[in-house]
């Protein structure tokens, strides 16, 4: 995350504050064994050190946002730019 920082204050001049994402996943048990433990095929992972290990997981699940951009007219070009890129 410090190189994100550093070069949005570099390349754009932007000062911001960065915090470590908490963004829920979910993951679809493969594993017989775990899905005993937790007692249901499907588990919420708030915290990376959390994540169980690929190989008992069948597959991940992660939240999409669907959001709108306010911004002032001139800076349409840059932010459709970034838009594209982050596809």
């Amino acid at each position: 995350m410090e190189v994100f920082n550093q070069r949005l204050e570099q390349e754009h001049n932007a000062s911001v504050i960065l915090t470590a994402p908490t963004v829920p996943y979910k993951a679809i048990l493969s594993s017989p064994k775990l899905i005993k433990e937790h007692k249901k095929e499907e588990i919420t992972i708030v915290n990376p050190a959390e994540f169980p290990d690929h190989s008992v997981v069948k597959e991940y699940l992660e939240p999409i946002v669907l959001g709108t951009i306010v911004t002032p007219k001139e800076y349409i070009g840059e932010i459709f730019t970034l838009c594209q890129v982050g596809a």
